[in-house]
């Protein structure tokens, strides 16, 4: 396992920076605690890819992300994260129209097995 890229005096700054900027759109304890464990690379991977879904979701930038529903739940959704060969997904539940909360990032084998537990836990 990995520690966070980010010295902790920063967190609240990396926090407001790249997920406070689309109101609404936030992480939740379990999403930063998996997202800390993500080696660096993968930590400022997800950043990008944070960022171009904020761009997307504003109708700032041309839809490119694989972003959709997961399985049949239109309430939460994932996006593919990939990075020199390395597939990693994140998830979020939609709460309203431009509410996002963010609940889990991690390998995409990881998701195949954890995608079902993560929906469960959330009403």
């Amino acid at each position: 396992m990995h520690a966070s890229a980010f010295h902790p005096l920063v967190e609240d700054l990396v926090d407001a920076f790249w997920f406070g900027l689309t109101e609404g759109s936030v992480r939740d304890s379990t999403f930063k605690k998996c997202f800390s464990k993500l080696p660096p690379d993968l930590q400022k991977k997800t950043v990008e890819v944070y960022q171009q879904w904020e761009q997307e979701m504003n109708g700032t930038a041309p839809k490119r992300l694989d972003f959709r529903p997961v399985q049949t739940r239109n309430d939460y959704w994932r996006i593919s994260i990939t990075n020199s060969g390395a597939r990693y997904r994140a998830i979020c539940k939609q709460l309203g129209k431009n509410d996002w909360r963010w609940v889990w990032v991690g390998p995409h084998a990881a998701y195949n097995t954890i995608v079902d537990k993560v929906i469960q836990s959330w009403p």
